[in-house]
């Protein structure tokens, strides 16, 4: 029932449901999982094994981002089929798979790739585990509040849009557009932390602030700055 009237479990209707119900554990999972993938090598005390690999800075931090984003490709395929489970328990058989597709990896699967980054983006900079885990779920609960604070402008609510809303009738419609642009926006800031997580990236002894500092610089090459610099200007 929505509203004490009874609806046909519809595909558009699930995806709403679904997704907002599953959204806190998917948070809880990027905030755990990217602690874990950041200290890995550290926790197994094979760090410095693994730093003396013949392998450049940027490769450990991208691998280990898109197999956090691949969790979340694994989670909302859970979700898919919970969602067909549930439609075939209410004897609706209309599932709409490319709609499943498009809602689930075409809308939210954006949305947790750019907290995947951001909860990397944290980790790597804090240097520690559990105040990394502290700082996104500060995080969290701060962009919840928002709103009520006066800050309810997507321009600055972290990968934040309108909203996509599905109707039977359009399709998502006049909403797409507004999506597309707030994503890329969001995707090109996402992009700049994700820079930056690179340059402080450890590999090696030295875990001071101040020498991650040094070493950022000494590793922001001139093709690095010509990339962050065009992204930068693309944000602004």
């Amino acid at each position: 029932k929505i509203y004490d009237t009874i609806t046909f479990s519809f595909t558009g209707m699930l995806l709403q449901i679904l997704a907002c119900s599953f959204y806190l554990f998917v948070i809880l999972i990027i905030i755990f999982y990217s602690g874990e993938l950041v200290w890995k090598e550290r926790a197994l005390k094979i760090s410095q094994t693994y730093n003396a690999l013949p392998i450049n800075d940027r490769s450990p931090f991208i691998s280990k981002l898109f197999a956090l984003i691949l969790v979340q490709v694994v989670l909302l395929l859970v979700v898919l089929f919970c969602g067909i489970i549930i439609q075939c328990c209410y004897g609706y058989f209309h599932f709409e798979i490319g709609l499943y597709l498009r809602g689930l990896f075409g809308v939210r699967l954006i949305d947790y790739a750019l907290l995947c980054v951001l909860s990397m983006f944290i980790q790597v900079l804090v240097n520690n585990k559990y105040v990394g885990y502290f700082v996104m779920v500060v995080y969290y609960l701060f962009s919840i509040f928002m709103g009520s604070m006066g800050l309810e402008h997507h321009l600055y609510q972290y990968a934040s849009d309108p909203g996509m809303v599905y109707s039977a009738i359009n399709g998502y419609g006049s909403y797409v557009v507004p999506f597309v642009w707030f994503k890329l926006y969001w995707a090109l800031f996402a992009t700049l932390l994700a820079i930056i997580a690179k340059l402080f990236w450890i590999r090696g002894n030295e875990t001071a602030f101040s020498q991650r500092l040094k070493i950022a610089k000494a590793s922001f090459t001139p093709s690095t700055k010509i990339v962050s610099t065009l992204v930068l200007v693309a944000f602004i």
